[in-house]
């Protein structure tokens, strides 16, 4: 009994001990340049979602309940450009090395918009036949796969989620999870070595090990998160360093490669934070959606954001 109580006290202050050293680091470790200023907020907008820049210096996001793929362009200006024809249907969106939008939608699965035309091509609409849940998120490889989340109607009490990856070209369709609480937002590493999940409903960054072919070799809870609803959209700086929207939290955390919180960025109105991503003449600008209020944000960051498949223009 003595023995127990000399554990369990041990434990406790190895817990605060833990707690204490966290914040202390949070508080040393400050990531951004200046303040969190207001870009645009959309009066008509209805939750924004899925941000990311053409090479001309466009900024398109979805409104998610309305179903338009709008963008800010490079003056400034504020424009509805297509509309799918089905609200709460377009999510995450990514841009591939033509400038086609390359996006998850609820209901027709992935899709490619091409700007030029707005031209709507499938890329998959099911997994061996079955009906997706619902894809969110997305990114795209060097090899012009994409990997994407399938949470909608998951959760912590029928997880069920799934994350695959679909080959841009064929169309070919491989499942790597069957089994979470609601995959959200999904990243890769540099190096194409790593891939990160954004476990929603479990509050939590999974980190997977993938193979030379891109497939899974493994995976484990690199970050557990307290409070707000859970991870989304998230974008990694060159040093590695993950920042992840965290939904009704009002803000942005930035992760280490290792797993530990550096810092948080915080929105001033609004808690919907649903995705970071990076953008500004040298790529050091981070730019934050926030769905509740329907505001785009922009803060300069310590570290230039890591270049997604599309900038890597050839």
């Amino acid at each position: 009994m003595a023995i127990s109580k000399i554990k369990s006290r041990f434990c406790v202050s190895l817990l605060v001990f833990a707690i204490a050293i966290s914040f202390a680091h949070i508080a040393e470790a400050r990531m951004t340049i200046g303040d969190v200023e207001k870009v645009a907020q959309m009066p008509e907008g209805v939750f924004i979602e899925g941000p990311v820049f053409d090479k001309e210096g466009n900024l398109w996001f979805v409104e998610i309940g309305s179903g338009w793929i709008s963008r800010i362009t490079a003056q400034g200006n504020y424009e509805k450009f297509y509309n799918t024809g089905i609200q709460w249907g377009p999510n995450g969106m990514q841009m591939d090395r033509n400038g086609r939008l390359i996006i998850c939608h609820r209901q027709l699965g992935i899709i490619a918009l091409d700007p030029k035309t707005k031209k709507v091509t499938t890329i998959v609409k099911n997994y061996k036949g079955k009906k997706f849940n619902g894809p969110n998120d997305l990114v795209i490889n060097s090899k012009g796969f994409v990997y994407f989340t399938d949470p909608w109607g998951t959760g912590v009490h029928n997880p069920t989620g799934g994350v695959y990856r679909v080959c841009l070209k064929t169309g070919k369709i491989i499942q790597l999870f069957n089994n979470l609480a609601f995959p959200n937002g999904i990243n890769l590493s540099a190096d194409e070595k790593i891939l990160y999940i954004g476990e929603c409903n479990k509050n939590r960054i999974l980190k997977c090990d993938l193979t030379q072919d891109g497939l899974l070799a493994g995976s484990y809870v690199m970050t557990q998160f307290t409070g707000g609803n859970g991870p989304d959209g998230m974008s990694l700086d060159v040093e590695g360093n993950i920042y992840q929207a965290h939904f009704d939290s009002a803000g942005v955390y930035v992760v280490s490669p290792m797993g530990e919180v550096l810092d948080f960025i915080s929105v001033p109105e609004g808690t919907g934070t649903t995705y970071a991503i990076f953008g500004g003449p040298e790529n050091k600008t981070l730019y934050i959606t926030e769905s509740w209020k329907n505001i785009i944000y922009k803060v300069e960051v310590a570290y230039p954001g890591q270049p997604r498949y599309h900038e890597t223009w050839k």
